[in-house]
């Protein structure tokens, strides 16, 4: 079911120096899955533009919508949420997307994303981690230096509590005790019979995608959402 509403902020947090955390509130009855996307409408002057968002949030924190969203310097959106105060609305479209954890496969799921892109991988291991005790649950996440790391110390505190689910931070451009390059450097030889997750620009979703299915690796057990 798809549901229009305008959904009235009720925080804005700095995550990086490039990244937003913004907090509204949604109706009780809106429902999504993890991994979904929402569309913003969002105005300025006489422009009118849609801008969607996967929802960070899981479902079962009901009657909130979180987005973190990527400043560009000049964007359209960046410069309405750099404005946003709390109590601003912002009229909302959705869920969209096919991008959902599938527990039908297998017991083995890895996430592997960049920047921004952990937002729908973020949503299903915390909706799903609790519930599957019995799956293990990989998150591999790429950014170019250690301040651009998202949801750093609660991922790792997932890590400590939970003993199937691991925390892969990989870095592009900082020196640092942890792994280095890039997300889909990290994804070993042993690939089969596990279900993967991506999300990032265009090029991570396909360089990872070509790198899985030629080292044989069932393409139905490769889902994607790819940002532009």
């Amino acid at each position: 079911m798809v549901f229009n509403f305008n959904a009235k902020l009720i925080s804005k947090e700095n995550l990086t120096s490039d990244a937003l955390l913004l907090s509204f509130k949604s109706p009780d009855e809106f429902f999504f899955k993890a991994g979904q996307f929402v569309t913003l409408i969002l105005k300025a002057g006489n422009a009118q533009k849609p801008r969607s968002y996967s929802i960070l949030n899981p479902p079962s924190e009901r009657g909130k919508l979180d987005l973190g969203v990527k400043l560009v310097d000049g964007g359209f959106a960046s410069e309405i949420f750099r404005n946003l105060k709390a109590g601003d609305e912002i009229a909302v479209k959705g869920p969209f997307g096919h991008f959902v954890f599938d527990d039908k496969t297998g017991n083995d799921h890895w996430f592997i994303g960049a920047g921004t892109g952990i937002a729908p991988l973020y949503s299903m291991i915390k909706e799903h981690l609790l519930h599957h005790p019995a799956k293990k649950f990989r998150l591999i996440m790429g950014y170019k230096t250690a301040s651009d790391l998202l949801f750093h110390e609660e991922l790792l505190s997932f890590k400590a509590r939970y003993n199937n689910f691991e925390y892969i931070p990989v870095l592009s451009r900082s020196a640092w005790n942890g792994r280095k390059g890039h997300a889909q450097d990290h994804l070993g030889e042993d690939l089969q019979n596990k279900t993967f997750y991506i999300c990032g620009l265009k090029e991570l979703v396909l360089e990872t995608k070509e790198l899985l299915l030629n080292k044989g690796v069932d393409p139905q057990n490769i889902k994607f959402e790819r940002y532009n």
